[in-house]
């Protein structure tokens, strides 16, 4: 696969209950497990630009999800995230519109739609775009526990993954 790896989780090496600092700026190994850190997604996706998620479930079957537009804004916007549905393709039914227009979360940073809950605390204080609380968006929960609140996604019941990586490159036509 093409674009730049913004996010890989494979082994459980690395600890994504982080704080907001952290997912601002990055962490892991680039060689292994990490998250790219925020202001760099911004910096890459502001004008746009293509996302690929690239999972492999506890069974080993294959799953992915392609949106055509994907951007990350600014820290003042606490890094809210838009993307579009239309052109969707992928093996699992579409998920990611859910989280479109919301803001960045963390453990210590409740930017959910969640009324009662702080999503990223409920599910095992990983940050995610989280609206009330996910569907694709808990890439970066607990590794290797298999609970609705660890690594999974959620199609009418939770998938869960033991590898995944975020990829994304420049829609086409585009400068970026």
């Amino acid at each position: 696969m093409f674009g730049f790896l913004k996010q890989r989780r494979i082994d459980g090496s690395v600890n994504f209950a982080r704080s907001w600092s952290d997912y601002v700026e990055g962490f892991g190994d680039l060689n292994g497990e990490f998250w790219l850190g925020l202001e760099k997604i911004h910096r890459l996706t502001q004008n746009g630009v293509e996302i690929f998620f690239n999972m492999t479930a506890l069974d080993n079957t294959i799953k992915y999800a392609h949106y055509k537009v994907f951007t990350v804004h600014t820290a003042a916007t606490k890094y809210r995230m838009n993307v579009d549905a239309f052109g969707y393709s992928g093996n699992i039914g579409e998920k990611l519109s859910f989280h479109d227009n919301m803001m960045f979360s963390t453990i210590d940073r409740d930017n959910d739609a969640h009324t009662t809950a702080d999503c990223s605390e409920v599910h095992g204080g990983g940050g995610w775009w989280y609206n009330n609380c996910y569907r694709l968006g808990n890439l970066n929960g607990v590794y290797g526990i298999h609970e609705p609140t660890k690594i999974s996604y959620y199609e009418n019941t939770y998938t869960y993954i033991k590898e995944a990586e975020i990829r994304i490159k420049p829609v086409a036509g585009s400068c970026g």
